[in-house]
């Protein structure tokens, strides 16, 4: 349909959904060096430099709004510098980024763990910084969850 030779290196993950609820969705790309949202017809309407953008999620995160898409800016997959979590309105406007989470930090939404209707969080596992843990509109962890040791089989 369309083709974007633009954007930079190669898509590391997209989410679409209808952010504004104009019954149009809005596609997130993360394309190795920035974070990046676009119309269905291929339209950009904005760039954000990253230095590897990695994870791509749309959501209802800031209840009582328009949903929201955050990026993980992985840095270096090795870095402890790296997954720094940020959080954008359609129109571009960075609502909150975190401090780094670790270079191979992933996200994903969850929706439900509150109860209230129409409510996201975000998740983010493989951390560095600690085990899986939810974040809320606000960019502040709400929840951790710790697993239990590995077991030896002894005993």
């Amino acid at each position: 349909i369309w083709e974007k030779k633009e954007l930079p290196l190669h898509n590391d993950a997209v989410d679409a959904d209808d952010m504004d609820g104009d019954g149009v969705p809005e596609i997130a790309i993360a394309c190795s060096r920035e974070s990046t949202l676009l119309t269905p017809d291929g339209k950009i309407l904005w760039r954000k430099p990253h230095k590897y953008s990695q994870h791509a999620v749309i959501g209802s995160f800031v209840p009582g709004r328009d949903k929201q898409v955050v990026f993980v800016d992985r840095i270096d997959a090795r870095s402890p510098d790296g997954g720094i979590v940020y959080c954008y309105r359609k129109d571009g406007t960075e609502l909150w980024h975190t401090r780094p989470q670790g270079g191979i930090t992933i996200a994903s939404t969850i929706d439900g763990w509150s109860g209230e209707q129409g409510r996201s969080f975000v998740l983010l596992y493989r951390r560095a910084c600690g085990p899986p843990a939810l974040l809320d509109g606000q960019g502040r962890q709400v929840a951790e969850f710790p697993f239990p040791p590995a077991q030896t089989g002894e005993g």
